[in-house]
């Protein structure tokens, strides 16, 4: 398009504190951007669990009737489902 102006490239700044004597400023932003891409991979569960992890849509009420209930919905909602299933007792 005539008129306008291609965007200049511009390098990322990344916002580094340092706890302790590092060889170079280069070395610890190495460091930081090594420790955010692994950040993202990074899981909870032990690899071998058992569970999943899922994105489901349910509708609004029975979220907030399980969330109601306080504490560990998540897993009560995954009990109702092992017993409307009938796998309550597990293998």
């Amino acid at each position: 398009m005539a008129g306008r102006k291609a965007k200049e490239k511009r390098p990322y700044a990344v916002a580094v504190t340092t706890a302790g004597p590092v060889s170079s400023q280069g070395d610890r932003v190495q460091e930081v951007l090594d420790y955010q891409a692994t950040k993202s991979r990074r899981q909870s569960y032990p690899k071998d669990s058992s569970t999943k992890l899922l994105s489901i849509r349910i509708d609004a009420d029975v979220y907030d009737y399980f969330q109601n209930l306080g504490g560990d919905w998540k897993s009560r909602i995954n009990e109702t489902l092992r017993k409307a299933t009938g796998l309550d007792e597990k293998s």
